[in-house]
């Protein structure tokens, strides 16, 4: 008896094509993220930070900025191109480094990328406006100029005050930047602490001890405003991201993304 032969069709030889080709290209995908490229390139940032903040912080300043003139806003104001470096520094560090938090332990939400891209622009503005309260913006509204609707409201007011000025300094938008990247940044971080903390004590203890150097910096700052102290806070933050990133004993590789896990090899004898 002849066994009955079955040819392959076109249909099942286009599925198997098409099975092989997506093969490569998700491998593909996969392997374009390096995280020991990231990790190798996120301590390198922090270290040149470190060294860049302290020794900016030494800069001679100029003392007719007043009691606060040694902040690195005021040196600024005489060395732009060191205070753009300082700027780009430290907010590439701080992001980068947010970013491989992120990746490694596999955090997909979307608020703390937002707070960081949010942060880059409030430094982008806290380097480009300088911290000169003498050098003003100027908002001119008189009756002619009005074009919203007219109530007797409106009216009594615009008649009262003819010309009515709205001033603000350069010093207004540099302060407002900075705090937008300050707020922006602890947020990112704060909130990946509080999404590890529920599931793991370690980031519970280190929730706590982030809370605390930002009160601890809010203090020292509100009472000793200096380049000195700047640069302590600025560095101490550095710090304690490396620990929490790069030092295995302070990980919780119950949480860690697999792919980030070292690989282990049984050797058989």
């Amino acid at each position: 008896m002849s066994k009955a032969i079955n040819k392959p069709t076109a249909q099942s030889v286009n599925n198997e094509t098409r099975v092989s080709s997506t093969e490569p290209t998700n491998s593909i995908k996969k392997s374009r993220y390096n995280h020991k490229l990231h990790a190798v390139f996120g301590k390198a940032l922090l270290v040149i930070s470190v060294l860049y903040v302290l020794l900016y912080s030494f800069i001679p300043s100029n003392p007719n900025y007043g009691n606060h003139a040694s902040t690195c806003s005021n040196v600024g104001r005489d060395h732009r191109i060191l205070f753009a470096i300082w700027g780009v520094v430290v907010c590439s560090a701080l992001i980068v480094n947010i970013l491989y938090f992120l990746k490694k332990y596999d955090i997909k939400t979307k608020f703390p990328r937002v707070m960081c891209w949010v942060g880059a622009v409030g430094m982008v503005g806290f380097v480009v406006f300088e911290n000169d309260k003498f050098q003003k913006f100027r908002l001119v509204l008189t009756k002619e100029q009005y074009t919203g609707k007219v109530t007797d409201k409106v009216q009594k007011f615009v008649g009262s005050y003819p010309r009515f000025d709205i001033l603000f300094t350069k010093k207004t938008i540099h302060t407002t930047f900075a705090i937008i990247f300050g707020l922006a940044i602890a947020f990112a971080i704060l909130f990946c602490l509080f999404y590890l903390a529920r599931k793991s004590r370690k980031f519970k203890l280190a929730t706590l001890v982030f809370f605390g150097y930002m009160l601890l910096t809010a203090l020292f700052l509100g009472i000793k405003l200096s380049g000195l102290v700047e640069a302590v806070a600025v560095d101490a933050a550095f710090i304690m991201i490396y620990l929490i990133n790069y030092v295995d004993k302070l990980n919780d590789n119950t949480l860690i993304n697999p792919d980030f896990l070292p690989v282990q090899t049984n050797n058989e004898n």
